[in-house]
């Protein structure tokens, strides 16, 4: 309010007024630029996200592109290999088997179908009559390689090969822990550091095979031994050995720590001492 006595007609009050209407607008115009610099960097800030959510999502639809391909690929790579399976082609059918394995090592989540594969191969294969009780088939052997070291790439395979005729094999250092065997017929192969452990080997012909296998916690009930060679290295403890039948076997190693049903003994060679069930010492 101006002061009593003041009037609009002074210079002094006019300059003053002028003054302080400059800087207000100056104040106000500053405040604007301020406010636009502000909305500037705001649309900066914006546009730069939104430039990073397009790169971030272009980047995801190459890979995702990238992985369908590849799946792609792996499918027609599983595909083809399955069919040299059925090839009249000795060598197409270990070139499938191998292409079979990649398959596995390329692409964990197919590992199960190809060890499914690789076993129905082996256990419907009819054996080649011409060959000598102990060999086999190429094409068997190179499948039995591959399952036997598919725990390599695949730790968490399940083998089945019940009832299969590998007569004559070489399994030399397979990792067949926990695979299933049931009634497969081994006469006469080679188990030599092959791990079946906790292996469900019942009823398995392994009659005159050369063995130096760990058998812990296998089930070898009613396994044919006859006339088999056990080694210094074979362990057998906490196996189950009902019914087992070691009649002429050389047993070269102590056969202590297996355990069976006292009404279904294991048979043993008549020139050594029976072992002492295990049931029975965990029994006393």
């Amino acid at each position: 309010m101006w002061g009593q006595g003041q009037s609009l007609d002074n210079p002094e009050i006019t300059i003053q007024v002028a003054t302080g209407m400059a800087a207000l607008s100056l104040g106000v115009l500053a405040l604007a630029r301020l406010e636009l610099a502000r909305m500037e960097q705001h649309r900066g800030r914006l546009a730069q996200s939104l430039a990073q959510v397009a790169y971030e999502e272009a980047v995801h639809n190459r890979l995702e592109a990238r992985r369908l391909e590849i799946a792609g690929q792996i499918a027609d790579r599983f595909v083809r290999a399955v069919d040299l399976l059925a090839s009249a082609s000795l060598d197409s059918r270990i070139g499938g088997i191998y292409s079979l394995e990649w398959v596995a090592r390329d692409s964990p989540d197919h590992g199960q179908s190809v060890i499914d594969v690789l076993c129905a191969f082996l256990r419907g294969h009819e054996r080649d009559q011409e060959l000598p009780v102990d060999q086999i088939a190429s094409d068997i052997q190179t499948a039995l390689l591959v399952v036997g070291r598919s725990i390599d790439y695949f730790p968490d395979r399940v083998i089945n090969l019940r009832e299969a005729d590998l007569a004559g094999a070489n399994l030399g250092r397979a990792q067949l822990g926990g695979a299933d065997i049931m009634g497969a017929n081994l006469a006469h192969s080679h188990l030599l550091g092959t791990d079946l452990t906790g292996a469900l080997v019942l009823g398995v012909d392994l009659s005159g095979a050369h063995i130096e296998a760990n058998f812990r916690d296998a089930h070898l009930l009613r396994v044919n031994f006859s006339h088999a060679q056990l080694m210094p290295q074979t362990v057998i403890e906490g196996a189950r050995l009902d019914d087992a039948n070691f009649n002429d076997a050389e047993i070269l190693f102590e056969p202590a720590g297996a355990g069976w049903d006292p009404d279904h003994p294991p048979t043993w060679p008549d020139y050594m001492d029976p072992p002492e069930n295990l049931w029975s010492l965990l029994s006393r």
